[in-house]
């Protein structure tokens, strides 16, 4: 049977124990034993699988069964500061020390960290608004992957930092640690439970089981990086600088290695099926570990590239240098490189954040204060949270982002929003962010378009560690994703413009604007419809709504998307413009709109004027039998049709 325990600390008796010196050490405990039935941890099924790493991983997740506690917050307090980490009720490969506790591999217990009702608590320093055309032409995927190897080894400050830094100059879409075992912690290391509270896009997951002995490591992180394209990392490697255009140069090139100097690999950056890495995997194990691995990936680029294909190499030092390296057929050259790209380094092990506040006076310190900090004078030695010019006077972006994940035949409706953002909008760009798998002929037509860019993503399976069920959850994390780091208009496919948001978009006292959604969801005095967005980037409110996703409810499908935005509302109700005019919502194709009194009554429509009242019509389902195809379109009647047919004809008479 599987024997979950709670531990219910009496405070009373607890302080008077504390108070005589006898008794310093004493806890006063009740444990309360409940029985339980046995879960499988691992499906017993995947021993036997060895495919590629992301089959693997999406047919047999891990699953978590968290402990039952007592719902009783003086507990839940005393727990926090007396227990650091959470055993996991299963894992792979779950073998423990005394002096350890290991960290769960599944985040489906609420998270002490946050607490809604007030806000983001040891929430991570605001960074500043990041450059949109870093996603054009974008190669290689921004995810990044750590592999963690061995038994009983502790996560220290060296491997936060590595992480941390990470995820300071990239933002990665993805940050993973495949591990062997799981990672540790103690009373004073406790830097993995601070990063799984704080990035949402991090998580940890147990390696395949036939990825044993010396698969694990530089070999399972290539096979990653080949498999799905993005950036292995090894483990201690920091990234201190980062030059304004270096992580576009790495991105949008085709392959990007870095070395130490003893030739070993300290990160490997590639698109998916990367033909050198596919390559260097394929040949005998005692090559690979024979052969200096920076000469072994030359010869392999000389074999297979012909010699005309350019290998970009970082030299990444303890000192700190960094030298960019470029192969081609007639020689190697070296050029020092400080001042451009990436600049890295291997801290030692045993370094402290003591250590790094004491190195203000050395320019790597200095730079990698600044990223943990937020401090630029080597004077100050007090955390800045909230180091970010503020929002006020910056325009929300005029660029569009649409989300999809999945095979999907684009439809007629769904080519007419993007028509009605191409042609009523008429932003700067138009991202589309996907797995790449629409297809069709209106596909072909939008990707024909100038102004789009298609941005390859994965679709995301974790958020604060926690399992992500629904498809449309997915859409969801990158839709606060892109709005926070980038800014400008996120739409649905099924919401179409019916009038320009310009001036809306001109605002400088809001950084979101956001409309009510119509249907009633007791006891929330109202809800938020995050089907038509407006918003600047690094705005509280979409910084807020992620944060609070570290209590995410997988098995709730309107919790995340629809009820928890007003909680935020709520807390930032300065900033944030609910707009009853933004959209109108037609549900079973019965519209209503926000600003008519009796628009809860969902079971019936109310009027409005489409041509001046609203800016967008959001079809939440289903699509008006009139967008099914052109035909019906053309020959139909009624308000819908004539929606239909008004941007169809404007982008008919533009072209």
């Amino acid at each position: 049977m599987n024997i979950r325990a709670t531990i219910i600390m009496d405070r009373k008796t607890l302080r008077k124990l504390l108070s005589l010196s006898c008794f310093v050490n004493a806890i006063l405990c009740l444990v309360i034993i409940h029985k339980g039935d046995i879960q499988p941890a691992y499906s017993s099924h995947a021993a036997q699988i060895v495919p590629l790493y992301r089959e693997a991983v999406r047919r047999y997740p891990m699953e978590e069964k968290t402990l039952s506690r007592k719902n009783d917050t003086r507990t839940d307090f005393l727990l926090s500061r007396t227990r650091t980490a959470i055993k996991p009720a299963h894992s792979v490969k779950n073998r423990t020390s005394n002096q350890h506790e290991t960290i769960k591999a599944e985040g489906s217990e609420p998270n002490k960290y946050y607490d809604p009702a007030f806000g983001v608590q040891h929430q991570t320093r605001r960074l500043p608004p990041r450059n949109v055309k870093e996603l054009f032409r974008r190669a290689i995927p921004n995810m990044v992957y750590y592999v963690w190897c061995g038994e009983g080894r502790t996560f220290l400050y060296t491997h936060f930092i590595s992480i941390y830094s990470i995820w300071y100059h990239l933002e990665p879409d993805v940050i993973e640690i495949h591990y062997e075992f799981p990672p540790l912690e103690d009373k004073y290391n406790t830097w993995l439970s601070w990063l799984r509270s704080n990035i949402p896009s991090f998580s940890l997951q147990p390696l395949p089981s036939h990825v044993t002995g010396s698969r694990c490591g530089t070999s399972f992180g290539l096979e990653i990086v080949a498999d799905r394209g993005g950036i292995f990392i090894h483990n201690g490697v920091t990234l201190y600088s980062i030059a304004r255009n270096g992580l576009h140069n790495i991105l949008t090139s085709t392959r990007s290695l870095s070395f130490y100097q003893d030739g070993t690999l300290a990160w490997a950056a590639a698109s998916a099926g990367d033909f050198v890495v596919k390559q260097f995997l394929s040949l005998p194990e005692a090559q690979q570990k024979s052969q200096n691995m920076f000469d072994l990936f030359q010869s392999q680029n000389q074999i297979f590239s012909g010699g005309n294909s350019l290998l970009d190499v970082y030299k990444c030092s303890k000192q700190g240098a960094t030298e960019l390296l470029k192969g081609n057929q007639n020689n190697t050259h070296y050029l020092l490189n400080n001042d451009k790209d990436v600049k890295c380094q291997e801290l030692e092990s045993n370094i402290r954040p003591i250590d790094i506040l004491s190195s203000a006076n050395d320019s790597i310190g200095r730079r990698i204060i600044s990223v943990l900090y937020g401090i630029h004078d080597a004077n100050k030695t007090e955390m800045e949270i909230s180091h970010i010019a503020k929002n006020e006077n910056l325009e929300i972006p005029n660029i569009v982002h649409y989300i999809w994940f999945g095979r999907k035949n684009v439809t007629l409706s769904m080519y007419l929003s993007f028509l009605s953002c191409v042609y009523v909008v008429q932003p700067d760009a138009i991202l589309i962010h996907s797995d790449l798998r629409l297809y069709g002929k209106y596909w072909d037509l939008i990707v024909r378009d100038p102004n789009v860019h298609i941005v390859y993503r994965e679709a995301p399976w974790h958020i604060y560690n926690h399992r992500i069920l629904y498809t449309q959850h997915r859409s969801d994390i990158v839709r606060a994703d892109v709005l926070d780091k980038y800014g400008g208009i996120y739409l649905d496919w099924d919401a179409l413009w019916l009038k320009s948001p310009r001036k809306l978009l001109q605002s400088e006292v809001n950084d979101v604007i956001l409309s009510r959604d119509h249907i009633p969801r007791l006891p929330f005095p109202d809800t938020i419809n995050m089907g038509v967005v407006l918003a600047k980037p690094r705005s509280k409110f979409i910084r807020a709504w992620r944060a609070a996703w570290v209590n995410y409810k997988s098995d709730d499908f309107l919790y995340n998307a629809v009820e928890l935005p007003y909680k935020i509302y709520e807390l930032y109700p300065h900033t944030t413009l609910l707009h009853d005019r933004l959209q109108v919502m037609c549900y079973f194709l019965k519209c209503h709109p926000l600003f008519h009194p009796d628009h809860k009554h969902w079971g019936r429509s109310q009027p409005f004027e489409w041509t001046q009242d609203v800016y967008s019509i959001h079809f939440t389902h289903p699509d008006p039998p009139a967008f099914h195809n052109e035909t019906a379109l053309m020959s139909g009647q009624g308000m819908f049709v004539d929606i239909g047919r008004y941007i169809w004809n404007m982008s008919q008479k533009r072209d």
